[in-house]
């Protein structure tokens, strides 16, 4: 059953809600669930985990038919092969420090929103939101990172000149999102927004992963 509609309908049928009940658990209207079920709109961002949390059921069954229709009571990390992945969980900027010391059994314990991804990932890729301007540009033809936006994150990659980085330099006690350049021995952290200075790095600065994807929202 590829159809969102038809599988949403089939979930609520299953819990025996009404499509206000539904869309009461959900935060939204009755309308919307019934343009939900009519495929007239699909759910997303958090409509869409508040959605798959009240229906017990995935974001990637109800999306694409993948993995298990239910038996979970909210959205979970779900062990998708590698390059397989439809979304990954959104974590906010203080848990980063412990995301790699967690277990997978500890993280699908957990309650996560999702962002929804489109290149190909590793098991231990997850989306931070973008804080300040410090990676925005305004000049025309600028690559410009606004703040609100969704950057995508695969640890398992080896960081490369000129790619985005989310990194903890030396004596920093937060990580931070920036443009890698080496130049011959030398190695920096760059904003895109020209306002803001290099960031001169060494071998003790700590790589937490390459940035594959940004999403942005137009809403």
């Amino acid at each position: 059953m590829n159809n969102v509609g038809a599988k949403i309908l089939l979930r609520r049928k299953e819990l025996k809600l009404t499509q206000k009940q539904l869309g009461d658990q959900i935060g939204t209207s009755a309308t919307a669930v019934g343009q939900w079920e009519k495929n007239d709109n699909k759910p997303s961002g958090e409509n869409l985990y508040n959605l798959c949390k009240a229906l017990s059921c995935q974001p990637d069954w109800l999306l694409y038919g993948e993995g298990e229709r239910s038996g979970c009571n909210s959205p979970s990390l779900v062990p998708t092969p590698i390059g397989k992945r439809k979304f990954v969980p959104l974590v906010s900027w203080s848990d980063i420090d412990r995301w790699e010391d967690e277990t997978d059994a500890t993280k699908k314990k957990e309650t996560f929103k999702y962002e929804p991804v489109t290149a190909d990932f590793g098991p231990s890729a997850f989306a931070v939101q973008i804080r300040g301007d410090s990676m925005t540009n305004a000049a025309l033809g600028c690559k410009s990172i606004p703040e609100g936006a969704v950057a995508i994150i695969d640890p398992d990659l080896t960081a490369g000149n000129e790619d985005i980085v989310l990194t903890k330099p030396k004596g920093s006690k937060t990580a931070i999102i920036k443009k890698l350049v080496i130049d011959g021995p030398n190695q920096y952290l760059k904003s895109l927004n020209p306002d803001y200075r290099l960031i001169a790095i060494d071998n003790d600065c700590l790589f937490l992963g390459v940035v594959k994807q940004i999403n942005i929202s137009i809403a």
